[in-house]
C-alpha cells in the first residue's frame, strides 16, 4: 500500500497488483479496497490493478466535507493523473459502479473499458 496525494487535496491509500494494462477497481461508498480481496488473485497478472480506499474510508484521508459524486469523480481523475495513467479500465461495484459511469460520462477519453455492477 502506498499513500498518493491528489490535486484535490486528499491523500488516498492505494494498493497495486500486477503489471500491464491498468484497471482501477472502485468499491461502494462505505466499503474499502477489501471488497476486492477475493477478485484480485483471480485476475491475470497481465493487468495492473489499482485498488484505492476512496476518501473517507479505510486508510485514506477523512476530510470534513467533499463527499459528493463530483468530488469522487475529481478524486478518480486526480488519482489517474498522480499515477501517470492516460487511460484505464474502470470497474465499479454498487455505488462504485455509479462513480465509474460518471467518470466515463465526464471524461470518456480516460476510460478504455467500463464494467459496473
Amino acid at each position: 500500500m502506498r499513500r498518493v496525494g491528489l490535486a484535490t487535496g486528499v491523500v488516498l491509500a492505494v494498493h497495486e497488483f500486477g503489471e500491464g494494462e491498468p484497471v482501477l477497481l472502485l468499491h461502494a461508498w462505505g466499503e474499502t479496497h477489501r471488497t476486492f480481496d477475493r477478485l484480485v488473485p483471480l485476475l491475470t497478472r497481465s493487468l495492473h490493478l489499482v485498488v484505492p480506499d476512496q476518501r473517507g474510508v479505510g486508510e485514506s484521508a477523512k476530510p470534513a466535507d467533499g463527499y459528493g459524486l463530483n468530488d469522487a469523480v475529481d478524486d478518480v481523475i486526480a488519482l489517474l493523473d498522480a499515477l501517470g495513467l492516460d487511460a484505464c479500465w474502470l470497474v465499479g461495484t454498487s455505488s462504485g459502479g455509479y462513480l465509474a459511469q460518471q467518470v466515463a460520462v465526464d471524461h470518456p477519453d480516460l476510460v478504455a473499458k467500463l464494467a459496473a455492477a
